[in-house]
């Protein structure tokens, strides 16, 4: 039965009731709940031999754990078994039932088909002369090869002991070698995440994959100085759930009571806040808590951990959370530094739309109709965030268009139209040179979001694919959306109009592929305009 069977929680807080327990006792119920027993296969045609084996190693524990018995009668019932229950500590395997080798392909299922190196085996036989010893031990990762009058009781309960600790000792090193692995692998994950709480889920996703056991677990972050763009609460009475797994998922974003969790857990807590030390692990109750401080003292990091960590695992854990210690401090400069350049390029691409007696809602709207399209084309999310930011910048040549030009509140002759197409390559030039991808992107969109499907377009006269999707999505989001605002030299159109323009200018002005992603998502569209009206509407 598992934990969280017993335990009721508040969708407001972390009021934790087991049964009307006292908090000690809940705990040491909880405990006992997660000590399972070691899964013994007992493999043998004869059924005396079960009796005679459970009747010895009846009340065996180690460490204050059972066994539990698995009984098979024949190689097919033990294969089937071992399917059934791969965590099986160890199989005591009869090497003669249906045939004289039937325990050997048991065995060699086991270690080649499964793959399963974990599961001790025990060979038993009543006729020693079949199997030479010698060439089963070398053979086959046999851990004991006995004939079954020699097994005595004392030397059977030895044996098992022996076993144990060597499937314990071999589970610990595969988990440590896999905890290592994704210890070092886990920070280049973890950068796909696009949001901070996105991040520290994956963090905590990441810790709890290092074992082999379901874990409820939380982070909170204590600042004593807010961060741009981030709202973090001080630990004081109360703290806010920045991620959570398990039942704490339910918390994300709310407040947590201190008065209201468990004893363990409010102590556990107030010892991280009343403690002066750089790193501190805790252990208390069921709860097993890290708090690592940042080298300017002003950050704490916290995990909360609720399950049965052994002092191995707690390293483990250790070193994980330094790694992510620095990995949350460079993803929060990351995204400074990217909420930093969207804000230059919004600024930068308001002055030029404010030229043009428009406002900035209509670059704000263009963005995110863009990443709507971009995402139902199946664009990947960095491409996405990337194509949503550039298309700020598509008209960032008009800055080299005078204002009698732009501001004409009459059709432009000839040469004026002439001389406003040049801002679409005022704007690649801008940006051509610049190391930055989003820039990059963003040449190409300025350049290019005029051409026309049919190649009647300017300024290269591209047809079709030649010019790029990105520029063909910023194109249908960019009209669509001059067509409903108002301009200088026009009032703007009813939605139906502009919905029958681009139905009109399918596979001539538009690109089939994006008008229909458009026609198919029109109510999220329809949405976006909505959220963010012009300041004359």
């Amino acid at each position: 039965m598992d934990k969280k069977d017993f335990i009721e929680l508040n969708d407001q807080n972390l009021n934790l009731d087991f049964m009307g327990l006292s908090d000690e006792r809940a705990d040491e119920m909880i405990q006992e709940l997660k000590k399972q027993p070691y899964k013994i296969i007992i493999s043998d045609d004869d059924v005396e031999i079960h009796k005679m084996t459970k009747l010895v190693l009846k009340g065996f524990q180690m460490e204050g754990v059972g066994l539990q018995f698995i009984d098979a009668y024949s190689e097919k019932e033990t294969i089937e078994l071992l399917k059934k229950n791969p965590d099986t500590a160890i199989i005591l395997l009869d090497v003669v039932m249906e045939d004289n080798d039937s325990g050997l392909r048991v065995v060699r299922f086991m270690r080649d088909e499964m793959k399963n190196n974990l599961t001790r085996i025990i060979l038993r036989t009543g006729q020693p002369g079949v199997a030479p010893e010698e060439r089963i031990i070398a053979d086959y990762e046999i851990d004991d090869y006995k004939s079954k009058a020699e097994l005595t009781v004392q030397k059977l309960i030895s044996t098992i002991y022996v076993c144990l600790r060597a499937h314990k000792n071999i589970k610990a090193l595969d988990r440590h070698k896999e905890g290592l692995h994704r210890v070092i692998n886990a920070s280049h994950d973890l950068f796909k995440y696009h949001s901070f709480t996105e991040f520290l889920n994956g963090m905590l996703q990441q810790v709890i994959a290092l074992y082999d056991v379901e874990i409820d677990s939380f982070y909170v972050r204590d600042e004593k100085f807010s961060m741009s763009g981030m709202a973090f609460i001080k630990i004081m009475d109360s703290a806010q759930v920045l991620a959570g797994t398990g039942k704490y998922e339910k918390l994300i974003g709310q407040t947590l009571e201190l008065q209201s969790c468990s004893p363990h857990l409010r102590k556990l807590i107030e010892r991280f806040e009343q403690s002066d030390e750089s790193e501190l692990v805790i252990r208390e109750g069921s709860y097993l808590g890290i708090y690592k401080q940042n080298m300017d003292k002003l950050v704490k990091n916290y995990i909360v951990l609720e399950a049965d960590i052994s002092n191995d695992n707690i390293e483990l854990i250790k070193l994980f959370l330094t790694n992510f210690s620095l990995a949350i401090d460079n993803f929060i400069l990351n995204m400074n530094a990217n909420e930093t350049q969207k804000e230059i390029i919004f600024r930068l691409g308001e002055v030029v739309e404010n030229r043009c007696d428009s406002t900035a809602n209509h670059l704000k709207r263009v963005s995110k109709i863009t990443a709507c399209l971009a995402e139902k084309l199946g664009f990947n999310q960095d491409m996405i965030q990337a194509m949503s930011l550039a298309s700020v910048m598509h008209d960032v040549g008009k800055i080299g268009i005078t204002d009698a030009i732009l501001l004409k509140p009459a059709k432009l002759d000839k040469e004026e139209f002439e001389n406003i197409k040049l801002h679409t390559t005022i704007g690649y030039n801008i940006f051509k040179d610049s190391k930055l991808p989003v820039l990059n992107l963003a040449a190409q969109i300025a350049l290019n979001h005029h051409e026309r499907f049919d190649g009647m377009g300017y300024p290269g006269g591209k047809k079709g694919e030649e010019t790029p999707k990105e520029a063909q999505i910023v194109a249908v989001a960019d009209v669509f959306d001059a067509l409903l605002s108002k301009r200088c030299y026009k009032e703007k159109w009813k939605f139906e109009d502009a919905i029958s323009y681009l139905e009109k200018e399918r596979g001539k002005q538009f690109a089939p592929e994006v008008v229909d992603a458009f026609m198919k998502n029109i109510g999220e569209i329809y949405e976006i305009i909505g959220s963010l009206p012009d300041e004359n509407d």
